[in-house]
Parts: structure tokens; sequence; C-alpha cells
């Protein structure tokens, strides 16, 4: 599940959120995309932003400022 999840996110997710014994997290679907009013799962949020932070630290390293 680690696996098609990373694939989905497009990222390496923490393997820690799959190991035996824990509690999956749910599966959040590539194919939705969630207009402004709908619901947006934590989990889908969290993502979002991490993608978000991955995307301006790329940024601010391409253009040579020291992060």
């Amino acid at each position: 599940m680690q696996v098609y999840d990373c694939v989905n996110a497009r990222n390496l997710l923490d393997v820690k959120d799959y190991l035996v014994g824990v509690v999956l997290p749910p599966h959040l679907s590539p194919f939705i995309e969630e207009g402004e009013d709908d619901y947006v799962p934590p989990e889908r949020v969290q993502l979002l932003n991490r993608a978000e932070d991955e995307g301006k630290f790329n940024a601010a390293c391409s253009s040579g400022f020291n992060v």
C-alpha cells in the first residue's frame, strides 16, 4: 500500500505510517481534485502543504538563495 500511495502522491511517504500494527492512513485518490467548498481530509491537506513547501524550497535553491 505504501508503494501505491507514494506513486499516487508523487512523493516518498514515511514508512512508519505503514508498519505492521499501525492504523493505515486513508486512501487518497489521485483522480479527485477538491473544490473550494469541498471537504478535504487532513492527510490530503498535509500532502498538499508538503508539496508546496518543497516547491518553495526548490525555487529558492534554483534562484541561488541559501535556505
